[in-house]
């Protein structure tokens, strides 16, 4: 884990998801990239529970506080079939979870309750996701191709696996896209 100075870190608080299931989503998102439609990188991938923003120092451990008093349990999750938040024009393609989403969203109301109130960026309702496409391009063909996909891969089984722990996480922006890095895990009980 690294340690956080003075500058500012961009963070954000999500689960990681084994590689065997990453690999499999990865591998369905690589089947539709083209020039309109970005595959995320299967390192990538994860389910976010509350994206932070910029964050200075004290605000890390702040952060850190409100997770390590966190006392939910480890649970199941089931990462079942892709979606989209708007067929109509969509800008991400997810892989939906099945089971675990309820347990996701008590964790993210609980995160949100005990926050700093500055540190409460996200406007939109939560639901739990893992994104594996990005739509950059919104012309019919590219609509049309997001639309296909979603239905070629609605009943998608990309696996199951138990949350343990829940981790707050640095991302650098870069040329070659996000890096991402631990800064605090917590376990779950």
């Amino acid at each position: 884990m690294q340690t956080v100075a003075s500058e500012r870190v961009r963070a954000f608080i999500a689960v990681d998801i084994p590689d065997g299931i990453r690999e499999k989503m990865a591998g369905a998102a690589k089947e539709i990239e083209t020039e309109g439609i970005r595959a995320v990188a299967a390192d990538q991938m994860h389910i976010t529970l509350f994206f932070l923003g910029y964050l200075d120092a004290a605000q890390v451990e702040a952060v850190k506080e409100v997770m390590s008093k966190m006392d939910s349990s480890e649970f199941g999750v089931s990462l079942h079939g892709v979606g989209t938040f708007t067929i109509r024009r969509p800008r991400v393609v997810f892989a939906n979870i099945l089971y675990g989403a309820d347990e996701f969203d008590a964790m993210h109301k609980m995160i949100s309750s005990r926050l700093p109130a500055m540190m409460k960026l996200e406007k939109e309702e939560f639901t739990p996701h893992v994104t594996i496409l990005r739509l950059k391009r919104f012309d019919r063909v590219t609509t049309e191709r997001a639309r296909a996909f979603i239905e070629k891969h609605r009943d998608a089984d990309f696996g199951n696996f138990e949350c343990r722990e829940v981790k707050l996480k640095q991302s650098v922006l870069t040329g070659e896209g996000a890096m991402h890095s631990d800064l605090y895990v917590k376990k779950l009980i």
